[in-house]
């Protein structure tokens, strides 16, 4: 099956870049990668990659993150989909597995991200360096291999997640009434499972989270890992 890699950025053009190259240094190339630029300033180019991508710009203000993810859903050629947010560097077996597990079960399937340090990253990474430094996310517990079920729809995230493209396109995708950052992904989990779409942990490859600040728009304080 065909697998479609979607990202959408604003203003993250080094997050962009390692995320591209980790595609370069994927053991399968996707089929396309397609980028949504949210209102980049200046506008986004288009990276080169040994393998297609499409730029879709979104005519928004804010931070349309269910809008965006819907435009690079909606624009997508592949069956199975891949979202990947801006700031994560997918191993290089990620899409082969992800593929796989895609073709088995009809299901919404998220890897794990392990979270990078501030100087990560950098200067020509290595992925077995950035294992030994990178950090589980302190909630979410994955599977050494294989598929775990996870019955808190609560703890889907669209950091790294699959799809297949028919099933996204039945749950009509991230709900646009959310603006902003966080609720629209909890809101799209328990979709899924009223649905009676199973949320899946893979465990084996996944991606690693560039390190950044996060800011909550709607109240102003720093917060911690996503």
């Amino acid at each position: 099956m065909s697998i479609s890699v979607l990202t959408i950025v604003k203003n993250r053009e080094d997050h962009l870049a390692e995320l591209v190259e980790g595609l370069r240094r994927s053991v399968v190339f996707p089929d396309e990668l397609v980028i949504v630029d949210m209102g980049s300033t200046p506008a986004l180019i288009a990276p080169k990659a040994p393998f297609p991508i499409r730029l879709v710009t979104l005519e928004r203000t804010g931070l349309p993150l269910a809008a965006a993810r819907n435009a690079a859903a909606h624009a997508a050629m592949g069956e199975h989909l891949l979202f990947l947010d801006v700031d994560c560097i997918p191993m290089r077996h990620l899409l082969g597995e992800m593929n796989y597990q895609l073709e088995r079960a009809d299901a919404l399937i998220c890897a794990e991200a392990l979270y990078l340090g501030p100087t990560d990253a950098r200067d020509g990474w290595e992925e077995d360096r950035l294992k030994l430094s990178a950090k589980s996310h302190p909630i979410r517990a994955f599977p050494a291999k294989g598929i775990r079920e996870e019955a808190n729809a609560g703890l889907f995230w669209s950091l790294v997640f699959g799809i297949r493209r028919h099933r996204f396109n039945d749950l009509r995708g991230f709900d646009e009434a959310f603006d902003g950052y966080g609720a629209e992904d909890t809101d799209f989990g328990f979709r899924a499972r009223d649905a009676g779409i199973p949320l899946l942990f893979k465990g084996g490859a996944g991606a690693f989270h560039q390190h950044h600040d996060v800011f909550d728009l709607w109240i102003g304080v720093q917060k911690g890992p996503r």
